[in-house]
């Protein structure tokens, strides 16, 4: 019989959203074995072939529903330009700098529906996109031509799009990267950026697109590892802000999707704090799902930590069944229609849908 912290545990490794090391099921069959996490990234790293990366997917996925009788969210970051997991044969689709550049909000559409689409044939049900940082500064290198442009209507109405787009595939968004990482000039993949932004300053214009997406139905949003000392004094990332997430995006701007942590293994984060404490201050501010992308112990660790948490009363139960409740509502409606058949990749991506989408996309572009 499974005692009352093995249940607790259960609950807690829904939360996480996990990457792992390796092309191959048996890289990850240990992890998926001990608990029912809530999803699967992947990066370049796991990809041999699509051909053998639709069977990796089907793999994990068939496990899943045989060991704990659900699906997972199977994840990437395919954004388009040099945010891209998966090259050719996949359609290599501009930055969103470019589809900003040329004014056609309908090419924004298009280019979600097509990532969508490609990554669905292959089994992913969510895109970590899109990008809704507004490109305040020029220098900002992180951001760059990731971002639709540098006016917050073109940003907000392009995002939106972008959104209605992987919709249309039934492909679950992530708004990032929440309240706007435009304006910085550090990567917070190698240290914590603050901004001296107030409250009003980010209401004015870095969450106007975010505002747009949650209005549009947006599944995700993920906070930025970014320091606000206008809002918290502590210098913390919005990523452990309750002034943010809890203050901010839901109460003021009534965010009731799943809001996303990015991976708590960068360094703005890990330079400053274990993932196991870096995860609790995560839930407390807000956040319904956690990334952990690349180690094994650490997501185990998390997992334990935080059956503890709730074990020894820091957490509330309750609030953790409201987050896997949202998870649960997003998953079951992009899950709805997996298929597992192995049928070729490459002859899927030359259909005439496809091929009468990236026609369209091009005629824009030239």
């Amino acid at each position: 019989m499974p005692t009352d912290i093995d249940i607790l545990k259960q609950k807690t490794s829904r939360l996480l959203y996990i990457g792992f090391q390796g092309k191959s099921f048996e890289d990850i069959k240990d992890t998926l074995t001990q608990y029912p996490f809530g999803g699967v990234i992947f990066f370049s790293r796991n990809i041999e072939d699509l051909n053998s990366l639709k069977k990796l997917i089907t793999e994990i996925q068939s496990f899943s529903i045989s060991r704990w009788g659900e699906p997972l969210l199977i994840g990437i970051d395919q954004e388009g330009g040099r945010v891209n997991r998966i090259h050719r044969p996949f359609t290599m689709l501009p930055p969103d700098s470019v589809v900003g550049h040329t004014k056609s909000a309908h090419l924004a559409y298009l280019k979600g529906k097509l990532l969508g689409l490609e990554l669905k044939l292959v089994g992913f049900n969510l895109d970590f996109y899109p990008v809704l940082d507004i490109l305040t500064n020029p220098a900002n290198r992180v951001i760059g031509d990731r971002s639709f442009g540098t006016d917050q209507e073109i940003v907000a109405e392009f995002g939106v799009e972008a959104i209605r787009g992987l919709k249309s595939a039934n492909i679950a968004s992530v708004g990032k990267h929440f309240p706007g990482h435009g304006d910085t000039r550090e990567d917070s993949h190698e240290e914590l950026p603050v901004l001296n932004y107030g409250l009003k300053d980010l209401l004015k214009r870095e969450t106007i697109p975010f505002e747009k997406a949650i209005k549009e139905g947006v599944d995700f949003i993920m906070p930025a590892h970014i320091a606000f000392p206008s809002i918290d004094r502590e210098k913390i990332p919005a990523t452990f802000s309750s002034n943010i997430i809890n203050g901010l995006l839901k109460k003021r701007l009534g965010f009731k999707g799943a809001v996303i942590s990015d991976d708590l293994e960068m360094k703005a984060i890990s330079n400053n704090h274990e993932i196991r404490e870096a995860s609790s201050k995560a839930l407390n501010a807000g956040c319904d799902m956690i990334l952990v992308c690349h180690t094994k112990q650490y997501q185990m660790e998390t997992v334990e930590h935080l059956a503890m948490e709730i074990q020894n009363g820091n957490f509330s139960e309750l609030e953790i069944d409201n987050s896997i409740g949202k998870i649960a509502e997003i998953k079951s409606r992009v899950t709805s229609s997996i298929a597992f058949d192995d049928s070729d990749i490459e002859e899927e991506l030359k259909s005439r849908e496809l091929q009468e989408l990236r026609n369209e996309i091009e005629s824009i572009l030239k």
